[in-house]
C-alpha cells in the first residue's frame, strides 16, 4: 500500500481498532466527528467520564489526541461533524465525503471500521462504514478493520473467522478476505500506553465494555476484511 488514509470515526478509534496499521509510513489519520458543540451542551456521557460542560470535554479530547499523534509521529486530521451525541440534524454524506477526497492523496488506501458488532453498532461508525462503502463504489481501495470494542478480536480461531466472514459479506453485502493480525509485545505495549493517553474515555470505555480493552487477547489481535474487487 502507497498512502494510507484511516477513517476513525472518533478521536480514539484508530489508535483502539487498528493501531497495527499506524506504525506503517505515509499514514494520515481523518477523525470524522471532531467537532465541539455549543457551550451550553450537556451529555450523560460527559458526565459519567467527569465533565458536565461538553465543549470543554471535546476540546479535553482534542488536546489528548494531539498530544498522543505528535509523540507518534503521526498526521492527524480533525473534520468538525458532532459526535452523534451532540447532532440532532441528519447527516450530509456528500459534504461529510468531498471533505475526505480534498484531504485525501488520489492513489489512497482506506481504511474504516466493519461496524457489524452483534451486540451493538456505534451509530458514528456505521455513519464512517458507510462512507468506506461510498468510497469503495468510486474505485478506491478500501479495507475494513473491527471496530473495537464493540466487535470481537480475541479469538482467531477457523470457527469463528468463518462466521465472522458470512456476518460480514450479508451486512456489507461484499465478498472478501479476512485477515487477523498479530501485534508483537511491543505493539501491545505500545498501544495500551496510546489507549490510556485518552484519559478521559479510557477508563469508562474499558468498564463499560467489561475490560475489552485491556484485555491480553484483545490487545494481541486485530482483524482487518479487504474485499474482493
Amino acid at each position: 500500500m502507497g498512502n494510507i488514509v484511516i477513517l476513525s470515526p472518533h478521536l480514539d478509534d484508530a489508535i483502539i481498532s487498528c493501531f497495527s496499521q499506524i506504525q506503517t509510513n505515509n499514514v494520515t489519520i481523518i477523525n470524522i466527528f471532531a467537532g465541539t458543540p455549543d457551550k451550553s451542551t450537556r451529555t450523560i456521557w460527559d458526565l459519567v467520564c467527569g465533565q458536565l460542560n461538553s465543549s470543554k470535554m471535546m476540546e479535553h479530547r482534542k488536546s489528548e489526541n494531539n498530544q498522543l499523534m505528535k509523540s507518534l509521529g503521526i498526521t492527524s486530521i480533525d473534520l468538525d461533524y458532532l459526535d452523534h451525541q451532540y447532532r440532532s440534524n441528519n447527516i450530509n454524506y456528500d459534504h461529510i465525503m468531498n471533505n475526505i477526497l480534498k484531504l485525501s492523496p488520489s492513489d489512497s488506501t482506506f481504511l474504516v471500521p466493519l461496524a457489524v458488532g452483534s451486540i451493538f453498532r456505534h451509530l458514528d461508525h456505521v455513519v464512517t462504514r458507510n462512507l468506506g462503502l461510498a468510497l469503495l463504489e468510486r474505485r478506491n481501495e478500501v479495507i475494513f478493520y473491527a471496530d473495537q470494542p464493540y466487535m470481537r478480536v480475541g479469538q482467531t480461531n477457523k470457527k469463528y473467522l468463518k462466521k465472522l466472514t458470512k456476518r460480514i459479506e450479508s451486512d456489507l453485502r461484499l465478498r472478501g478476505t479476512i485477515i487477523p493480525v498479530r501485534l508483537n509485545r511491543n505493539q501491545q505495549k505500545l498501544k495500551l500506553i496510546s489507549m490510556k493517553a485518552y484519559r478521559s474515555q479510557y477508563n469508562m470505555l474499558n468498564l463499560i465494555s467489561l475490560g475489552a480493552l485491556s484485555r491480553k487477547n484483545n490487545l494481541k489481535h486485530e482483524i482487518l476484511f479487504k474485499p474482493n474487487i
